[in-house]
């Protein structure tokens, strides 16, 4: 019994660790993506999968007049509600309505991380604070091909010794 609960500490230390990872990461790339658009603040299998179903150039939006970015009223009941259902509070959103509907679709269709969702949600303020919107659609797809699986721990400890 000890031996397994020692193996499911490995895998949440290795996928909590995969996560920050992909975080940091997210910053390196320096290409633009394509622009999602926002009807619903969802992401689509087909965005996700970095699908043009319009190969037509879409007109380059004009940049807001405002400095600050206003938090998405209309998404905000329906984010509120679903941080409530998952145990995030308002203050854990940090006013990213939109960017947290978008997360959470993600997070509730990668069928790898099912276990590991609650886990997931409470990474949310962090992505919050620190993801930039030039990095958000690469950021999800990354989140949306996570994978999560248990390994015994011989299989851990022969693969930290080949990391070191």
């Amino acid at each position: 019994m000890a031996r397994k609960s020692l193996v499911k500490f490995e895998c949440l230390v290795l996928a909590i660790s995969i996560c920050f990872g992909m975080l940091a990461l997210t910053g390196c790339d320096q290409s633009k993506e394509s622009e999602l658009t926002e009807e619903t603040g969802r992401i689509t299998g087909e965005d996700i999968k970095g699908g043009d179903p319009d190969p037509t150039p879409s007109p380059s939006p004009t940049p807001s007049p405002s400095p600050t970015p206003m938090p998405d009223i209309e998404a905000e009941p329906e984010a509120l509600k679903i941080a409530e259902e998952v145990g995030l509070s308002k203050e854990d959103l940090r006013g990213k309505y939109a960017l947290f509907l978008r997360y959470s679709y993600v997070v509730m269709h990668n069928p790898e991380v099912e276990e590991y969702r609650g886990f997931l949600y409470r990474f949310f303020p962090l992505v919050a604070d620190h993801l930039t919107s030039d990095n958000e659609e690469m950021f999800l797809r990354k989140v949306s091909a996570l994978m999560i699986s248990q390994a015994d721990s011989a299989e851990i400890r022969s693969s930290s010794i080949l990391i070191m």
